[in-house]
């Protein structure tokens, strides 16, 4: 009897080990899925040492409907990507080449640069999220070509080009911006000015007009221009960061560059 009960006694330990684990993993799993690309990055290494002047640059993301912005935090630059959570991308149209490329020194052939001329290809940036989501990993693609020359003739032909991940990878530290859950936030968005001439600056009529029912900013950042320098938050939020370019109830993230947006004015 007493060899019994030994027995499950350590069948019962061996079944709290198991579960605590299986706990422990289920928690570490839905923490991981919260983590996103969105936040603020800073570059911290790089595979090139063309590149080491990109050390320490920021970058934010945020994601405004089915894209993101990615914003550069010491310029006005941004640009859009697609993508998920874990994932994006950013394209843009290039020409394949141009009659001064080079590949090991030898130039492209006349011939061939001119039969391609003005033909463009689709080129790719990513981003992405490391397992853990305190790292992303930016990776562009490059173009590579190959021909056949007839060593007698000198006769191009057999032309091709192949498109892959070049070895120029940057990697980014997240400063702020954790998960889906985080401090209550929401997009700025840009005001509806109306009718404007973007060649000329906005005579600064009174900007409450433009964000109904919500607070309003002057701002160049997340989405301000010459034509409309007015972004709005929702009421409550007030600080428009102008890092990941949310509004929040108060200035206490980790980017302290931001505008107040001030409440729509009652006439």
């Amino acid at each position: 009897m007493r060899k019994l009960d030994t027995i499950l006694i350590q069948l019962f330990l061996i079944f709290l080990f198991i579960t605590s684990a299986v706990i422990d993993y289920t928690k570490t799993a839905e923490a991981t899925e919260q983590l996103t690309v969105e936040g603020v990055w800073e570059v911290i290494s790089v595979s090139l040492d063309s590149d080491k002047s990109y050390i320490g640059n920021r970058i934010s993301i945020a994601r405004q409907g089915a894209r993101y912005q990615i914003q550069r935090l010491n310029s006005n630059d941004s640009w859009y990507c697609t993508g998920n959570d874990r994932r994006i991308a950013y394209t843009k149209m290039e020409l394949l080449f141009s009659p001064t490329d080079e590949l090991g020194g030898n130039r492209i052939p006349v011939s061939i640069a001119q039969k391609f001329a003005g033909q463009q290809v689709p080129m790719n940036t990513y981003y992405t999220l490391s397992a853990d989501g305190n790292y992303l990993t930016i990776e562009s693609e490059t173009k590579l070509y190959y021909w056949d020359t007839n060593t007698a003739t000198g006769e191009i032909s057999n032309f091709r080009y192949e498109i892959k991940l070049a070895n120029n990878n940057k990697v980014l530290k997240r400063i702020s911006g954790t998960s889906k859950e985080e401090v209550p936030s929401q997009h700025a968005y840009k005001a509806d000015c109306g009718m404007v001439d973007p060649n000329k600056p906005t005579s600064l009529p009174p900007d409450h007009e433009y964000c109904s029912g919500n607070l309003t900013a002057m701002t160049y950042f997340c989405g301000g221009d010459m034509g409309c320098p007015y972004v709005c938050c929702p009421k409550g939020l007030p600080y428009l960061n102008h890092c990941d370019c949310k509004c929040y109830a108060a200035s206490d993230f980790d980017c302290h560059s931001y505008s107040y947006c001030r409440e729509k004015l009652l006439k």
